[in-house]
């Protein structure tokens, strides 16, 4: 591992000095952009870095156990993408300073390290420099308005607190006379959304660090850990009920037995769909991987989704009349004009797929998430069309290796919105006004999830360890 200060030097050294003195070795001749984004640090120093559902933690930092190891990073998933990346540059502090040892970042109360770490971070995102220039910029009064804060903040990737608080220690006069019960009374993640500001500026960051991160092999656990989840969350999305505890048995019934299953009849309409949901993600693995990937592969997923059912030639099969959206904001394509918009679509598929290693993680992602989007307009089938689209949205991210997306129906994410409200949500705002952030968010946030929830066997939750 390479050390870029002695043992001496982070003795001696302030937490400003320390973070200054690291752009400086780190990047030799290369001047800062902000939002500064640590975890191309992180990787740019061999990092991985990863994201859990921590109760009690903002992160860990774990270092390396021979010279053939890596240090290992983990990121709270739960919180706020400001916060994640402020708990980024906080454990590469450990990394510069207490290399040596685990560092355990908690939730609340912090001794003098862990300080001294949070003061590092700090005066990375936000050096005294650049906080000065910008706090002459935009300070328009005799103080700076909670506006004029939260503009600041948003230009160095931080939160309106975090970003207070360095305003506080550096320029205190221009917080002066604002009272603690005045801040209280601030929503920032409200006025945030009001103000047009976005999280996908930095969600691209996270992502296109090191893409080595969001890599997950399909294994045995992984695939039977998404089929519980997937088909439990999706399915309730699309309003069937089922207890996920007793479907395993008659959905596998369903698998081996098709139209001969004695719980392949009308009636049955739930726990049919939930077996072919099932056979949907037991042949994506495969097509992910197949040379030949088009839309197309879409109708082979209707067509499993419906397999199950009493009447499985309806699978696959294009609508012949139009349909209405319960709750769309959008009119989906007229029933003439469906095969040339699938057709359309196909060739935006195939010009994806042509770019793939010449587009970076975060286009790649978000170019796939237009094409779902795109789907759901197009609206192709008579029924299924939210699964369907869904899936091969998946198909699309794993063969770039990605995880499987899923969204919790009883988990709350972003905005503190349940998370299938929130994917909602953002299909509609794309439909209504061609802002795609909301929804790339939703897949960001999902990617992340899905990776927390698929491997928590192979990389163990290391907050029980503290």
């Amino acid at each position: 591992m390479i050390r870029l200060f002695t043992e001496q030097e982070c003795n001696t050294y302030s937490s400003g000095e320390l973070a200054e003195l690291f752009f400086q070795r780190a990047y030799p001749g290369k001047t800062a952009s902000y939002p500064i984004n640590p975890f191309q640090f992180l990787a740019d120093l061999g990092i991985p870095y990863i994201f859990r559902s921590f109760s009690k933690s903002e992160g860990f930092y774990i270092p390396a156990s021979s010279d053939d190891d890596l240090p290992v990073v983990g990121i709270n998933l739960k919180r706020p993408v400001q916060r994640q990346r402020f708990t980024a540059a906080h454990e590469l502090c450990h990394h510069l300073k207490d290399w040596n040892q685990i560092s355990h970042c908690p939730i609340g109360n912090k001794n003098s390290i862990e300080r001294f770490a949070d003061a590092f971070a700090s005066a990375l995102l936000m050096p005294k420099n650049e906080m000065l220039s910008q706090i002459d910029k935009h300070q328009k009064g005799y103080v700076l308005s909670f506006d004029e804060i939260l503009e600041i903040a948003e230009y160095f990737g931080v939160s309106f607190e975090a970003c207070r608080i360095r305003i506080s220690k550096l320029v205190p006069s221009s917080l002066k006379g604002i009272e603690e019960k005045d801040y209280k009374k601030f929503k920032p993640l409200k006025r945030r959304i009001e103000m047009g500001f976005s999280d996908v500026p930095f969600y691209r960051g996270i992502f296109n660090a090191s893409e080595d991160c969001f890599k997950l092999e399909f294994n045995q656990y992984a695939r039977r850990k998404f089929q519980a989840e997937y088909i439990f969350h999706d399915s309730r999305m699309e309003g069937i009920s089922a207890d996920i505890e007793n479907v395993g048995d008659i959905v596998a019934d369903l698998h081996y037995l098709k139209q001969k299953s004695e719980f392949c009849r009308e009636g049955n309409e739930n726990i049919v769909e939930l077996a072919g949901l099932s056979l949907v993600y037991d042949s994506l693995s495969e097509l992910a991987v197949s040379g030949d990937l088009s839309l197309f592969h879409a109708r082979t997923i209707h067509r499993l989704l419906f397999s199950c059912a009493p009447h499985p030639e309806f699978g696959g099969k294009f609508k012949e009349s139009n349909n209405f959206v319960l709750g769309a904001k959008f009119e989906t394509v007229d029933v003439k004009d469906v095969l040339q918009a699938f057709y359309d679509l196909d060739d935006e598929v195939q010009k994806l797929l042509e770019k793939e290693k010449t587009l970076s993680l975060s286009e790649y992602i978000e170019w796939a998430v237009r094409i779902h989007h795109r789907l759901t307009v197009i609206h192709p089938f008579p029924e299924g069309n939210g699964r369907t689209s869904r899936a091969f949205t998946n198909l699309l991210l794993m063969h770039r290796g990605l995880p499987a997306v899923f969204f919790r129906y009883d988990k709350k994410g972003a905005q503190n919105k349940l998370e299938k409200d929130f994917y909602k949500n953002a299909l509609g705002i794309a439909d209504r006004t061609g802002n795609y952030d909301p929804l790339y968010e939703a897949y960001y946030r999902g990617l992340l999830e899905s990776l927390d929830v698929l491997t928590n066997k192979i990389i163990i939750n290391l907050e029980k360890g503290f």
